[in-house]
């Protein structure tokens, strides 16, 4: 028995790929937008780390001299 189907057109797959590429690429972007905004948290929570250190060794050395 031969199976009877529908054939699918061939221009289907570009219709895809054109729909869904742009898609994809917002998704990229927002990953690399998520990506840039975990760094500049980290680099505060650092700069916030590295100030209360050395505000911390400025008091400590403020105490040590009284």
């Amino acid at each position: 028995m031969k199976k009877t189907g529908v054939a699918r057109p061939q221009t289907s797959r570009k219709v895809y790929q054109r729909d869904w590429e742009p898609m994809i690429i917002d998704i990229v972007h927002l990953k690399q937008s998520f990506q840039n905004i975990k760094t500049q948290i980290l680099f505060q929570k650092e700069e916030t780390l590295l100030g209360a250190i050395q505000m911390n060794r400025i008091q400590y050395s403020e105490e040590s001299v009284n």
